[in-house]
């Protein structure tokens, strides 16, 4: 997929940051996998993906991890979590989230 002009996907440039996108997968306040999501890669501005990596490699001398759960999303991901706000019948995950 062909990004946007200053944007990279995370693990090319750090492998050793662990991806958790809840909105690819149903671990999210909707529940489900989120329209716009195709895998579990993390997009981020190589700015920010670069200092990450920076960061990671001061976590990883103590045993720890950078984690990322949410990043940069499509479009079309914000416009489906305005509409599935108007929706007050879905009350599948609320309580939870």
């Amino acid at each position: 997929m062909s990004l946007p002009k200053k944007f990279i996907y995370l693990d090319e440039i750090d492998l050793s940051i662990k991806q958790n996108l809840r909105y690819a997968c149903g671990e999210n306040f909707l529940g489900y996998k989120v329209i716009g999501y195709k895998a579990n890669r993390v997009i981020l501005t190589n700015e920010a993906a670069k200092a990450l990596s920076s960061a990671q490699q001061d976590f990883i001398k103590d045993g720890y991890s950078i984690v990322v759960y949410d990043a940069y999303r499509p479009q079309k991901t914000v416009d489906y979590f305005t509409i599935w706000s108007r929706d007050i019948s879905d009350q599948k995950s609320k309580e939870r989230y």
